[in-house]
């Protein structure tokens, strides 16, 4: 069995590169940011929705999950963003 990679300290990085990289890493990782998140939602919802309600559901469903997974998305694209420069500004290089 192979062990994690440990993390490794660099020199440290400039606030530039580190925003630079922070934005790279974040939308590399969160696969299409809000929007991806809204059409995703949205198709889960309308498959719930057409379920529980059949068409009038789908539409309801279709808007609340659009709206539930921008949101979520959104957010998860802030904190990974925030994670990848917190590292790069301490010089941490983590295999995203």
């Amino acid at each position: 069995m192979l062990a994690p990679h440990p993390d490794v300290v660099l020199a440290q990085n400039s606030p530039a590169y580190c925003q630079s990289y922070a934005r790279d890493v974040s939308a590399r990782m969160s696969r299409g940011g809000a929007v991806g998140g809204a059409a995703r939602g949205s198709l889960g919802g309308a498959a719930i929705g057409a379920v529980v309600d059949g068409r009038k559901g789908a539409r309801k469903g279709a808007a609340i999950g659009a709206v539930a997974g921008g949101v979520t998305r959104g957010v998860q694209r802030s904190s990974i963003y925030d994670q990848a420069y917190r590292d790069c500004i301490n010089g941490v290089v983590r295999p995203y």
